[in-house]
């Protein structure tokens, strides 16, 4: 009834979210998870941040960024977990851009 939940999961949707409106849809994404409770994230673990055509829509691009840590730094939620592996198997890649992760956030306030 509140519209907030314990758990709050996004994968692979914030490289797709245009710049103009990221930091709206990340306060949006924060009203929707109860304090305490997680928001967990599986989306690209560049080591840069970085703007790609989207292969599969034109006109349309990609950024891969650490989402993550922009709830950290500007919300304040603690990383309670995190597992990288490559795009196409469950292991660790150097290749950046074939990198990611999935995180688990806790919300503290």
């Amino acid at each position: 009834a509140s519209g907030e939940f314990d758990l709050v999961y996004l994968g692979f949707c914030l490289y797709l979210v245009d710049r103009d409106i990221l930091g709206a849809a990340i306060q949006s994404i924060d009203t929707k998870v109860k304090i305490g409770k997680f928001l967990a994230i599986t989306d690209f673990d560049p080591e840069e941040s970085g703007k790609n055509s989207y292969k599969h829509a034109e006109g349309i691009y990609s950024y891969k960024e650490r989402y993550y840590e922009m709830f950290i730094t500007e919300l304040g939620y603690s990383l309670v977990a995190k597992k990288s592996y490559s795009h196409s198997s469950s292991y660790f890649t150097m290749d950046s851009d074939e990198r990611i992760s999935t995180t688990v956030l806790h919300k503290t306030s």
